[in-house]
């Protein structure tokens, strides 16, 4: 513990964070890609509207950038 009596991390488990961060980040991108890649066939599929289509794909990032 430090003198404000909190915790340090060690530099492993710093790196670790870092590590499931840049991952976290990098998932959260490839599955908004492949979302608004299927945007289309959920349009299709559901018979909404492309706009309608266009808020499920920013509702889904959004959600994602806020679980990661």
């Amino acid at each position: 513990m430090n003198h404000n009596g909190t915790k340090e991390l060690k530099s492993s488990r710093r790196t670790m964070i870092f590590l499931c961060l840049v991952v976290s980040g990098i998932a959260s991108s490839i599955l908004s890609t492949a979302m608004t890649t299927a945007l289309p066939n959920v349009v299709e599929y559901f018979g909404i509207s492309t706009s309608v289509g266009q808020w499920i794909t920013s509702g889904y990032s959004l959600a994602m950038g806020i679980r990661f």
